[in-house]
Parts: C-alpha cells; structure tokens; sequence
C-alpha cells in the first residue's frame, strides 16, 4: 500500500508497540474496545498524532484513530483515542485528500477533539458537552483574568 505523505509504514516491531499504547488507552465503552486491530501506519503533525488500524478480520476495513497522546510518550492519556474515520482504504486516501490537508482552526487552537471530520456531520452529544464544558472553562478564566 502506498500512503499519504507524512504517514509512515509501521514496522511489525512499531506496530506491536503502538498497538499496546493504543489499546492501554481504550476503555471499555469506545469503539475500539475489544476489536482485533493491527497498526499499519502512523503520522506525527502539528502536535496531532494519528494511527491507520486494518481489521485484519474484515476485508479492506481500517480506522483512523487521532490520539490524545504523543507517540514519542511513554505514557498514554486519560482520554480515548478520537476515531476520524472508519471505511475502506479508499476511504481513508479520499479523507486525507480532501479534508485532512486543510488545516482547521479549531485543531490548532486547544480543543481536546478535532472538528475536522465533522465537516459533514453534527457533532454527537458528548463532544457538545465537552465542547461546551471548554467554553465554559473559557468564560470562568476570562472573569478571573477581568477580561
């Protein structure tokens, strides 16, 4: 398979070692939870790192998962890791294309969750609510900062 620039084949060694991260960071209510997944590529930008995971138990089946923290780490986050997309590889090539070159304000500002896949979708309950939560964080510092 050929990748997208920036993205970098796992080796078998990388993959079993991003795939321990990753797994470490997936609680029992995420997509994730309890899926047989192999880490085939992976990318480090604008502080965003990312994984490709193949289901080696479906055909042509991957998921692009944005972590919340860094692959040069040690440590895993207490966050879940954030699914982009989940498709075909094609899928995956048409989403790298088309939206993820983009650069979105809201990546690069702090968010804990990027809205870049959300360009053709409403957000879901829980990223409203955490988008709020920020907010509202934002607003209470800004009272005490007397701005």
């Amino acid at each position: 398979m050929t990748y997208p620039e920036g993205w970098h084949m796992a080796s078998d060694e990388r993959a079993e070692q991003l795939a321990g991260k990753l797994s470490l960071a997936i609680g029992q209510q995420h997509f994730l939870y309890d899926k047989h997944l192999r880490v085939v590529a992976y990318r480090h930008r604008y502080e965003m790192d990312e994984l490709l995971c193949e289901h080696p138990d479906e055909e042509d089946v991957f998921t692009l998962v944005h972590l919340v923290w860094s692959l040069t780490s040690s440590e895993t986050h207490r966050a879940s890791p954030i699914v982009e997309l989940h498709g075909c590889f094609q899928d995956f090539l048409d989403y790298e294309y088309e939206v993820q070159d983009r650069i979105m304000p809201e990546e690069v500002s702090g968010l804990s969750f990027p809205l870049t896949g959300q360009l053709n979708r409403p957000l879901s309950i829980s990223q409203t609510e955490q988008l709020n939560s920020q907010i509202k964080e934002a607003e209470k510092q800004r009272e005490v900062l007397g701005k």
